[in-house]
């Protein structure tokens, strides 16, 4: 059994600006929350947020 821990597998749901997918990103490149983002799905071709998402890919 392995003691280290597996990063938490997240798919963000955006429809603007992203601000939450930002605040999550940050927080990942910090070392404060151990994570992998691997889906990012937007109900709006324009949503800001998916160029925090194409710049973190």
């Amino acid at each position: 059994m392995s003691t280290a821990a597996t990063p938490l597998q997240l798919a963000v749901l955006i429809s603007g600006g992203g601000t939450t997918l930002k605040n999550l990103l940050d927080k990942i490149a910090a070392g404060e929350l151990e994570a992998e983002i691997r889906l990012v799905v937007s109900s709006n071709a324009a949503a800001g947020g998916l160029e925090f998402a194409r710049q973190a890919n």
